[in-house]
């Protein structure tokens, strides 16, 4: 939990530092995605209200594209 508490720090300073998640279907929002062991942060950036919102931590073993809408 440190390490994603770490990496949400992170984000929240530089959200646009990682890479926009290219689903094969639309999505509702631009996700990004950043890697915490074996789990993968998905987030959106919400730039009229400067926010960050961490949508979905998911085990990377996992199948993303059914999971994430």
């Amino acid at each position: 939990i440190d390490k994603i508490i770490e990496k949400g720090n992170i984000i929240s300073d530089f959200p646009y530092s990682r890479p926009v998640y290219n689903p094969l279907r639309k999505l509702n929002h631009e996700y990004r995605t950043i890697y915490v062991d074996n789990y993968i942060l998905f987030y959106w950036i919400e730039e009229d209200k400067k926010k960050v919102v961490i949508a979905r931590v998911i085990y990377s073993a996992r199948n993303i594209e059914n999971i994430i809408k």
